[in-house]
């Protein structure tokens, strides 16, 4: 239980004074938006038939980042 307040206490003071970083709450964000870029990737590719990769090619090439042929 005394472990719990401290974790809290340090959570608390991390919260006031980072806004930006790492921190566990934006790690979580990331990862999931992370996990839910993929499997809108996966979707794409079953309903597709064009592997990951090459969607990621036909993205920068359309966007005119890179011209590929």
């Amino acid at each position: 239980m005394r472990q719990y307040f401290i974790d809290l206490r340090t959570e608390e003071l991390r919260g006031k004074t980072q806004a930006f970083g790492w921190t566990p709450k934006n790690e979580i964000s990331n990862g999931r938006w992370v996990m839910f870029g993929l499997l809108v990737g996966m979707l794409t590719e079953y309903a597709t038939g064009v592997d990951f990769i090459d969607q990621l090619k036909l993205m920068v090439s359309y966007l005119g980042i890179v011209d590929l042929d």
